[in-house]
């Protein structure tokens, strides 16, 4: 029997979870009792033990709640709106036995490969520095780079990566892509293992990182790695801001040794102030913003459905991430 499954509702993430969302859960679970909720204070005041619960997990107990969720009796599954998982498998709560973890994985592949394609773009064609030019009337020609041919090396090839490399083809880019497992990927032109990732960085014009975080991949990308890239390589994080050395990346922008970087996350973030990426000329910052769409929420909460015949059955989830690979 399920108990309960409360969906929380986290204010400010460019996407509000609306009471349609809630009745797509309804209608897969019609007996369960789904409601909203704007934090965990209103489900530990009214001592709410549900069986499924439906949040974001990128990070910060104000996803998942580690206090709350420890004291459960009834819990047996966590849907992530995210891909991102954080919150759960780097607390407390990953060690709640048989629990169930699943992420909307598979939802973000068109909007972060768009806007992946306008940092590329932006930064070959030249966009922004017609851009500042234009509020003081400067009419300055200058000779842009091309995409078409140029090698782009993507970390980690999930379903994101997929899309990129599906694009990349489109301009006629040569597509690298490292991953654990090598295998035969689409629109890919040579998959790398982890073990020569130098090697696919230091042919790289485009390094793009997807790579989930995880203890593995914590600032994996380091000086060593930044040191193995073509002089002028140019630099794009959407995946996690933990597997980069924000430092090591600052130092690489200074020296000349990266012609630019576009960071969609950062360490910290928000990203303070007075923070020095701010003023860097050749930085791209925008704020975790990348998969941000109006068809975001629909589609998470389809993937939910897509897994709950599976829950039912006891089998394992679409989506199911494996926690003790975290």
């Amino acid at each position: 029997m399920i108990a309960a499954i409360p969906i929380i509702r986290i204010p400010g993430l460019g996407a509000d979870i609306e009471e349609r969302h809630a009745e797509m859960v309804r209608q897969v679970l019609p007996d369960a009792g789904v409601y909203l909720t704007q934090d965990f204070k209103e489900l530990i005041s009214k001592d709410v033990d549900p069986t499924i619960l439906i949040t974001w997990a990128t990070g910060g107990n104000r996803f998942v709640d580690e206090d709350y969720c420890m004291g459960l009796k009834n819990l047996r599954w966590i849907h992530a709106l995210s891909a991102g998982v954080e919150s759960v498998t780097r607390s407390a709560v990953a060690t709640i036995p048989g629990l169930i973890l699943s992420n909307s994985k598979g939802i973000h592949g068109i909007p972060i490969s768009e806007h992946i394609f306008g940092y590329i773009i932006n930064h070959y064609r030249g966009l922004a520095r017609n851009l500042r030019n234009q509020p003081s009337h400067v009419w300055e020609r200058f000779v842009p780079e091309e995409l078409y041919g140029k090698t782009i090396c993507i970390l980690g090839m999930g379903s994101i990566a997929c899309d990129v490399a599906k694009r990349a083809k489109a301009f006629g880019m040569t597509v690298l892509g490292v991953k654990r497992t090598v295998t035969v990927i689409e629109n890919v032109d040579e998959v790398l293992p982890a073990d020569r990732m130098d090697e696919a960085i230091s042919r790289a014009d485009t390094i793009i990182m997807l790579l989930p975080a995880t203890n593995e991949t914590d600032r994996i990308m380091d000086a060593g790695k930044f040191a193995k890239a073509k002089d002028g390589a140019f630099f794009i994080n959407v995946g996690r801001a933990s597997t980069v050395d924000t430092d090591a990346l600052i130092d690489a922008l200074r020296s000349g040794k990266l012609s630019g970087a576009a960071l969609d996350v950062h360490d910290p973030e928000p990203l303070p102030v007075d923070h020095p990426m701010w003023d860097m000329d050749n930085v791209f910052v925008s704020p975790h913003m990348s998969a941000v769409t109006p068809h975001y929420l629909e589609r998470a909460f389809k993937v939910f459905q897509d897994n709950v015949p599976f829950f039912l059955k006891g089998e394992r989830l679409p989506t199911q991430i494996d926690i003790d690979k975290y």
